[in-house]
């Protein structure tokens, strides 16, 4: 059986549709993916409840001051080093050890259903810059089901 020019023809536009919508919905998912990634960075890196001295407070779950961010590094409330906070907000021990995640700017928090990712080589030691002024309790929350406090490890 011969196929004529217009099947063929037919049959190559809706490949090519398909193979084109396939790719078009790909960049579109993966625009999305990116947006979300910004706008995580963006509320961390913006986060408005930073100190006058750039360092933004960090609490328990609970409410309990615990520390500060500075310069995307993670430090204690006597300002010794604990980790760092990539661009995604993804915390990290010093070790290179997953930590967990920022939330809501001033809370660091590990979602005890996911698959951990695996640790990163630890970059050089930064110096402790001076520690800001405790911060006042927060009122307690109560956990989203299937996450723990993070620092709760610490």
């Amino acid at each position: 059986m011969r196929a004529n020019s217009r099947s063929i023809n037919r049959v190559c536009s809706l490949i090519f549709t398909k193979y084109f919508l396939h790719k078009v919905k790909c960049v579109v998912v993966m625009t999305e993916e990116l947006m979300n990634l910004i706008e995580v960075t963006e509320r961390y890196t913006t986060g408005g409840d930073k100190t006058s001295a750039g360092k933004i407070p960090i609490f328990r779950w609970s409410g309990e001051y615990f520390g500060f961010i500075h310069s995307s590094n993670l430090f204690d409330a006597t300002s010794n080093y604990l980790g760092w906070v990539d661009n995604g907000g993804y915390v990290w021990s010093s070790n290179g050890s997953f930590l967990g995640q920022v939330i809501d700017n001033n809370y660091i928090l590990k979602h005890t259903g996911a698959v951990e990712p695996s640790s990163k080589v630890s970059p050089i030691l930064p110096t402790s810059p001076t520690p800001p002024c405790p911060e006042p309790p927060r009122v307690g929350r109560a956990l989203p089901f299937g996450w723990q406090d993070a620092l709760e490890e610490l």
